[in-house]
């Protein structure tokens, strides 16, 4: 059960991590 948990924290930081990068380059290019 643990080890799901991890692959899920895993997963969500795989998908959120473009997004946070996505949006700081677009406070970037909004400067």
């Amino acid at each position: 059960m643990k080890h799901t948990h991890d692959n899920i924290r895993v997963g969500a930081i795989t998908f959120v991590k473009p997004i946070v990068i996505m949006m700081i380059e677009v406070k970037n290019g909004a400067k």
